[in-house]
C-alpha cells in the first residue's frame, strides 16, 4: 500500500506512511531515498524535488497529477501571475529549492503557514473503514480552514483529552494518523459539529478552489473581476480608481474582528498600504488565497458567481462596431478596446472607440441605456487615413461640388471644407518655403497704402499633436532607459530633449494627446523617489549588498525629511526583497 497515493492525500502523508512501512530509524533516510536530500525537509504545501520522487518510486502518476492532486498548488494558482505559476512548477519539479516560498509570496504574506497538520475525526474513521489506514488530507491543511468541508465538524490539531500533538516534536514531521492518540484516546469520538456559517463558508470556499474551481483564472484576471464588481457596487469609478476608504468600511461592516482572529487574519489598517488596498491596487506581489477568499465572499454571494461577472463597462461588452460610413466594414464589430475617460462637466463616462483597420475614431457619452446605443456617435475625433485619401481623390474631380462631396463622404459640408482647407494649407506650407524670395519681392512692389488680401497659413494642430506626441513618447522611453540613477521625468526635460520646450509651455492646450501623455508620465517627487528606491534595491541585490533602510535612503538621495508614504514604501519593498 505504500506506493499508492490515496484521493486528496497530502504528499507529506505519503512520505510518513512509507517511512513507517520501510522501517527507517531516521526520517533523513526516508528523505534521502525519496528526494535525495541530505539535509532539510520538503515543505507540506509546495514541496520540491518531485521529479526525483517520481524517478525513485514506481508511481503510476504524472508530475502534473502529483502537483495538482497531492499538493496545495491548485489553491494558490488562481492568485498567481502566469509567470509565477510557471516558475513555481519548475521549482517544485527541481531538486531541493529554497525559492518556492519566496516566488509564491508565502514568505512575505501576513498569513503564516500552519506548522501543525489537522485531521477530521469522521474522515479518520472513514479512511480506516475504506483503506485500512488513515492519512492526512490536503483539504484539512488549508490556512483559515477550521472545519471539515464534508462532515462540518471541527478539525483536530491535537488530542482534546491529553493535548498530545500529532507531530513528532523531535523531527517536526507528522507521523501517520491513527485511530488513537499516544495515550490511547479514541480520536474518532472527538466530534464537535460547527454551527457558524462563516467558518463553514471559508472551508467550503477553500475546498472549491483547491479542487480546481478557479483553475482557468490567474492573478490579472481575478483583479479585473474585482474591478468590474466594484464598479457595479459603486466602490470604483468608471476609469478603474477604487474608493479604498469606502471599500475598507464595507469590509469592516461585514467581517468582525473576532471572526478574523479565529482564521488568523489581521484587520486591514487605516493606511494606504494595508493588505486590502494592496490587492485592489494591482500589486506586483502575490497575496495569500485566504485574503482573496475574504474579498470574493465580500463581493459575491457564492464562489461560482464570480464566473458570471461580465464586463461592467458603461458601454457594455465588446467588440464594438466601426461607424465609418465609407469603409467596407461599416457596422461590423471590429473594435475590441474602449478608452474610458470622464466628462469634466457632467462627470459621466466618455468612451473613445478607434477602429484598428481604418483609424476612424469616435466617442460618445455613457452609460449606454440599451444595446442599440453602440451605433450612435457623440463626436467624431478622427476620420482616419482611408477616409482622407478617398476625399482627396474625389476632390480632384472639379465637377463635384461641396454638397456632392459631403453626400458621398457621408458628412457635413463644413467638415469637407475644413479638411480641404487643411490639406491645401499643408501643401502651401511646403511651397511657401521654396517661394519665399518671390513673396518678398511681391510685398516690396505692392504700395504700402494697400493691404494684401493674403489668406494666413493655418496650422493643423491635430497633425502636429500626433507628431509631437510620438517624439514625447520616444523621449520618455529614452530617459527611462538611461543607465545610472533614474532621472526625474519632467515637462521641461522632455521639451529640451525633443527641442519643443516653447510649444509645450505655451501651446499645450492645443495639443490634447501631448497633454495626456505628459500627465500620465511626468513624475511627482514621490513617484521619482520610489523609482530611485527601486533602482537602489535592485543594485544592492545584484551586488549582493545587505539591504539597510538608512543605506537605501542615503543612496537614493531622498533626504531626512521624507514622507511617511516613502517609509511605508521602503518597508514594503524590503519585505518583498527578503
Amino acid at each position: 500500500m505504500g506506493a499508492t497515493l490515496y484521493p486528496d492525500e497530502l504528499l507529506a502523508s505519503f512520505i510518513a506512511r512509507n517511512h513507517l512501512l520501510r522501517g527507517h530509524r531516521s526520517i533523513k533516510t526516508t528523505y534521502q531515498s525519496f528526494f535525495h536530500l541530505t539535509a532539510g525537509k520538503p515543505a507540506y504545501d509546495l514541496p520540491s524535488g518531485l521529479k526525483a520522487l517520481l524517478q525513485s518510486e514506481q508511481l503510476k502518476i504524472t508530475l502534473d497529477e502529483l502537483i495538482h492532486f497531492h499538493t496545495l498548488y491548485p489553491y494558490y494558482k488562481p492568485f498567481w501571475s502566469i509567470q509565477q505559476c510557471r516558475q513555481v512548477k519548475e521549482e517544485m519539479a527541481a531538486d531541493k529549492s529554497q525559492r518556492i516560498q519566496m516566488i509564491a509570496g508565502v514568505m512575505a504574506s501576513i498569513i503564516r503557514t500552519h506548522k501543525v497538520l489537522k485531521i477530521c475525526p469522521l474522515c479518520l474513521q472513514a479512511d480506516l473503514d475504506q483503506f485500512g489506514e488513515a492519512y492526512w488530507h490536503r483539504t484539512h491543511q488549508l490556512p483559515g480552514v477550521l472545519v471539515c468541508p464534508i462532515h462540518k465538524c471541527f478539525l483536530l490539531e491535537k488530542c482534546h483529552q491529553c493535548n498530545e500533538d500529532f507531530m513528532d516534536q523531535r523531527i517536526q514531521y507528522p507521523a501517520l494518523p491513527t485511530a488513537f492518540c499516544r495515550n490511547h484516546h479514541a480520536l474518532s469520538e472527538m466530534v464537535s459539529i460547527v454551527e457558524d456559517p462563516r467558518l463553514i463558508g471559508i472551508s467550503d470556499f477553500s475546498n472549491y478552489i483547491l479542487k480546481g474551481g478557479y483553475s482557468e483564472y490567474n492573478k490579472e484576471q481575478m483583479y479585473d473581476k474585482y474591478i468590474q464588481r466594484l464598479i457595479r457596487l459603486g466602490y470604483c469609478t468608471a476609469t478603474g480608481r477604487v474608493k479604498q476608504r469606502e471599500v475598507r468600511e464595507f469590509f469592516l461592516s461585514q467581517y468582525n474582528p473576532q471572526f478574523l482572529t479565529k482564521i488568523a487574519v489581521k484587520l486591514p489598517e487605516d493606511t494606504d498600504f494595508n493588505w486590502l488596498s494592496t490587492i485592489l491596487r494591482k500589486s506586483r506581489r502575490a497575496q495569500h488565497p485566504l485574503l482573496h477568499i475574504l474579498i470574493i465572499q465580500l463581493l459575491w454571494d457564492a464562489p461560482e458567481n464570480i464566473k458570471l461577472e461580465g464586463v461592467s463597462s458603461p458601454f457594455g461588452s465588446g467588440p464594438w462596431p466601426c461607424l465609418n460610413p465609407i469603409s467596407d466594414h461599416y457596422h461590423i464589430n471590429i473594435i475590441h478596446h474602449v478608452k474610458i475617460t470622464r466628462c469634466s462637466n457632467t462627470r459621466k463616462p466618455v468612451g473613445t472607440f478607434e477602429c484598428p483597420s481604418c483609424g476612424f475614431t469616435y466617442s460618445r457619452r455613457g452609460p449606454d441605456q440599451d444595446r442599440s446605443a453602440i451605433y450612435t456617435i457623440g463626436r467624431i475625433k478622427k476620420f482616419g487615413p482611408i477616409w482622407e485619401i478617398q476625399l482627396e481623390q474625389l476632390s480632384k474631380d472639379h465637377a463635384l461640388g461641396l454638397r456632392e462631396l459631403s453626400r458621398l463622404m457621408k458628412c457635413d459640408p463644413k467638415t469637407i471644407k475644413r479638411y480641404l482647407i487643411g490639406s491645401i494649407s499643408l501643401k502651401n506650407e511646403a511651397n511657401n518655403l521654396t517661394n519665399f524670395q518671390q513673396r518678398k519681392k511681391k510685398r516690396k512692389a505692392t504700395p504700402t497704402t494697400k493691404k494684401l488680401n493674403v489668406t494666413p497659413v493655418r496650422v493643423d494642430w491635430a497633425i502636429r499633436d500626433q507628431e509631437i506626441n510620438m517624439l514625447i513618447k520616444d523621449a520618455i522611453k529614452k530617459i527611462k532607459q538611461q543607465e545610472g540613477k533614474p532621472i526625474k521625468i519632467t515637462k521641461a526635460r522632455i521639451g529640451r530633449t525633443i527641442g519643443q520646450l516653447a510649444i509645450l509651455e505655451k501651446k499645450l492646450d492645443l495639443l490634447p494627446l501631448c497633454k495626456e501623455t505628459l500627465q500620465r508620465h511626468v513624475e511627482t517627487l514621490e513617484q521619482h523617489q520610489k523609482r530611485r528606491i527601486d533602482w537602489i534595491i535592485n543594485q544592492c541585490t545584484l551586488q549582493k549588498l545587505p539591504l539597510r533602510k538608512w543605506f537605501i535612503i542615503r543612496k537614493a538621495g531622498i533626504g531626512q525629511k521624507y514622507s511617511k508614504e516613502m517609509e511605508y514604501y521602503i518597508a514594503e519593498r524590503l519585505k518583498d526583497a527578503v
